[in-house]
């Protein structure tokens, strides 16, 4: 006979045999689901990988996205995510295996064709012998998206700077203004037509330039024959351009334009009319474009902590506000109308514009400063226009002394001594470049000779070969 007990323990051990039965069973003949399963974790991590690159963490997305490529290997989001986070980084070559690794799997795929082709066109920077493969492979993959949809991403725009880079600006004119008629919405396009404009003016004689602008009929053009005006000195000519561009409907914010009428009045001495133009540019943002191209004036002077600020604003007034007190910040005489400060940007800038302008690349293999010795801040990195001349005589005016060097082993060099508080001292160095005549770097460490007269760090000839290890040192801790 048997107990209540053992019945109870007999029907326990039985439910637990069924139940043991039916797991195995799921886990047997339910693969498909199981590998749906790996899949769905690679895509939130995929996703978790793209809030990170939003988020401008590149390097930590990275490792979301081996992580998805872990769970599936052929998983094409987590190799195109791969490929976003090495842009992101610079890491061109890197970011053409990534997309060329996802066009393998998928030869249809958009992504990996648009950053195939833009990691072709950033390693094309450098004049190597297999330049023209990337110009090759880059024009390929674009005009493949091109013609199946042209208002994919921002694919117009990014084939535009690819033919801005080579110079063919005709081409790149129409692809930048084809991408903001197809997608106005996109601010980068919006932003960077200017950018291939001001390359233009550049690169090209002026006065060439402001033939073929008189002849074409886009508003882009008719504000840059304006601009072409005032850099030849015939400012009431460009003054009556900018006016005309601001009492007409405009297909792109009025800032730069208020921003060029600033320009016009500086020079010509009318600091307070100047600064009106000025306030009202401020005055009249209305979103982070229109913000961010009159930012593209006063960048130059930022410090990390403003950038940072700058960055983490979100409405209008917030923009407005933050211009207002970084210039109230700056003014040294509170009580007067004129800003002196600002006043006196704005000649920095005309002196830039007209000395040390560039639209080269700055890469690592025309550096300098190879080994990484300078800390530079972030209004650095977002210099495009001028040389590093150029950018810290903006940022800091007239050096109080300098000196030159020309030797025919050495490249061109040259220092500058600010008396500051403390004082210190800027080293620079032309650095071969085809295109880019104007190519100034900042250095560490020039040379010796022709310095020695300064004082300082440079006080005693040097004796030995120690002693210039020492001073070579001194000298490059005091650049940093």
């Amino acid at each position: 006979m048997i107990t209540e007990p053992a019945l109870v323990f007999q029907n326990r051990l039985l439910s637990f045999q069924l139940l043991l039965v039916l797991v195995l069973l799921l886990a047997f003949s339910d693969r498909p689901a199981r590998s749906q399963e790996a899949d769905g974790t690679a895509q939130a991590l995929v996703e978790r990988g793209d809030r990170l690159l939003e988020e401008d963490d590149p390097r930590e997305a990275s490792k979301q996205f081996r992580k998805a490529l872990d769970r599936n290997k052929s998983y094409v989001p987590a190799l195109i995510g791969l490929a976003r986070a090495a842009l992101a980084r610079e890491e061109w070559q890197e970011a053409s295996d990534w997309s060329g690794e996802a066009l393998e799997l998928d030869e249809n795929s958009f992504d990996a064709h648009y950053y195939y082709a833009i990691s072709h066109r950033e390693r094309a920077k450098y004049r190597t012998i297999t330049q023209f493969i990337h110009w090759t492979k880059s024009k390929n993959h674009f005009e493949w998206i091109v013609e199946r949809d042209s208002t994919y991403r921002s694919v117009l725009y990014h084939y535009a700077l690819m033919e801005r880079y080579r110079e063919n600006f005709e081409k790149a004119f129409d692809l930048m203004e084809a991408q903001i008629r197809l997608r106005p919405e996109l601010d980068e396009a919006q932003y960077g037509v200017f950018k291939v404009y001001q390359h233009y003016l550049h690169r090209t004689s002026l006065r060439k330039a402001l033939e073929r602008l008189s002849a074409s009929t886009s508003p882009y053009a008719k504000y840059f024959r304006g601009e072409a005006l005032r850099r030849l000195g015939r400012l009431e000519e460009a003054d009556a351009v900018f006016t005309e561009l601001l009492d007409s409907p405009i297909p792109f914010p009025p800032q730069p334009v208020l921003l060029s009428r600033a320009r016009v009045q500086y020079v010509g001495h009318d600091s307070l009319s100047g600064q009106l133009f000025v306030e009202e540019a401020i005055e009249r943002i209305s979103n982070k474009l229109e913000a961010d191209l009159v930012l593209d004036d006063f960048k130059y002077l930022m410090s990390d902590q403003e950038l940072e600020r700058y960055r983490s604003l979100s409405s209008p007034e917030e923009y407005r506000g933050f211009f207002k007190a970084f210039w109230s910040q700056r003014d040294p005489m509170p009580a007067s109308r004129v800003n002196l400060r600002l006043q006196e940007h704005y000649r920095r800038l005309a002196v830039a514009e007209k000395d040390h302008g560039f639209f080269g690349f700055r890469t690592w293999h025309n550096s300098p400063d190879k080994l990484g010795e300078l800390d530079f801040t972030e209004a650095y990195e977002l210099n495009r226009e001028f040389n590093d001349r150029g950018f810290m005589y903006v940022r800091h005016g007239e050096p109080n002394e300098r000196v030159t060097a020309v030797a025919a082993s050495l490249n061109q060099n040259e220092s500058w001594r600010y008396y500051g508080n403390p004082p210190f001292d800027l080293h620079f160095e032309r650095v071969p470049d085809e295109l880019a005549t104007n190519s100034w770097r900042l250095t560490p460490l020039p040379p010796l000779d022709g310095r020695i007269e300064w004082g300082g760090s440079y006080a005693l000839p040097v004796r030995s070969e120690l002693d210039a290890v020492v001073k070579y040192r001194e000298i490059a801790e005091a650049s940093r």
